[in-house]
């Protein structure tokens, strides 16, 4: 049976050495590239032919003097417009439109401006988690440097949107409310960890769930090999697991884009 773990090696294909650094262009690089060649066609497409807003809306003033006729006229233009987009474009607003619902009822209306951030986001994980159950493929998500990356930059991200809008009252998230003032230098010491700790277990749950539905699946397959006349059992437990992992993929994206909108409104309200 081959080792589970050589599935997350990293690969040069192309050794790239620049004033004395690699950045050769490995198995990892272009896993990343065709997660955002494919995002970004597929928004291309949803795009090309018309955009629908979040909000489509009568203009305030004109509620009240509109009749059933116009009514009805409006009503069939918004049938023409959603008749005339693809089954990519409607699955892509109505997934946007659901994640920025999701961004709103979270963070609040203030965090409207991050949504199309989350949402790219959301999609590059997403996007890396399946093509990583494609056989052969590479797991982009396994590995601690790219998801611990993509945490930092929203952990900072988040924190410097904090500072700049409250300033030095943003410390104020460090200082429970109601607590004994001996008690103070203790739990801001206690709550800064907690907080700095945060991109360390977004990168660690997401790299760990992909790492370890992958290596079970590798084990699986092995033995579905090497059964032989008796690969019924194992294969059936692979195709179920399977489909498991592809239920992780989606899981630890959809986790990922909670906890960032979780992050988000402490900083934007300080609860």
């Amino acid at each position: 049976m081959n080792d589970p773990l050589k599935q997350f090696a990293i690969k040069k294909l192309i050794e790239i050495d620049f004033l004395g650094f690699d950045i050769s262009f490995t198995n990892s690089s272009f896993a990343m590239l065709i997660v955002c060649i494919f995002i970004s066609m597929m928004l291309h497409v949803a795009t090309r032919k018309c955009s629908i807003g979040l909000n489509r809306t009568t203009p305030k003033g004109l509620e009240n003097n509109l009749s059933v006729d116009e009514v009805l006229f409006i009503g069939e233009k918004e049938l023409q417009l959603l008749s005339s987009q693809s089954n990519v474009s409607i699955i892509v607003d109505s997934l946007y439109r659901k994640m920025h619902s999701l961004i709103i009822n979270i963070s609040g209306k203030k965090s409207a401006i991050f949504a199309p951030l989350i949402f790219t986001i959301f999609l590059f994980i997403f996007g890396s988690n399946m093509l990583g159950d494609v056989p052969y493929s590479f797991a982009v998500t396994s590995h601690i440097s790219i998801t611990f990356s993509i945490a930092i930059i929203v952990f900072a991200l988040i924190t410097i949107t904090g500072i700049v809008k409250h300033r030095l009252k943003f410390f104020k998230l460090f200082m429970p409310k109601n607590i004994p003032v001996i008690l103070m230098p203790l739990m801001l010491i206690v709550e800064l960890f907690v907080y700095l700790m945060r991109p360390v277990s977004l990168s660690v749950r997401l790299a760990a769930n992909i790492t370890a539905g992958h290596i079970v699946m590798k084990i699986l397959a092995g033995f579905t090999m090497l059964a032989g006349l008796f690969f019924a059992l194992p294969f059936m437990l692979l195709v179920s697991i399977t489909g498991l992992e592809i239920f992780i993929s989606i899981l630890q994206a959809y986790i990922f884009t909670v906890l960032t909108c979780v992050y988000l409104s402490e900083v934007l309200y300080l609860h």
